[in-house]
């Protein structure tokens, strides 16, 4: 198991494409982007910068 583990790579198991929000988006966008997709939460990004995470929890 643990050999297997070494020749997998992070791209094999990512999401593409990065599902995010940027940090000028609407509390209603971020909530109806989050419902839409498999995810508790979206990391908040800047000029490729990962700010923080953000889930419906934080807004409701």
């Amino acid at each position: 198991m643990v050999e297997k583990l070494k020749s997998i790579k992070d791209s094999d198991i990512l999401t593409q494409p990065v599902a995010c929000i940027s940090l000028d988006s609407s509390a209603r966008n971020t909530v109806k982007q989050i419902n839409s997709s498999y995810f508790l939460g979206l990391p908040s990004v800047t000029n490729h910068i990962v700010i923080g995470i953000i889930s419906d929890r934080d807004i409701l």
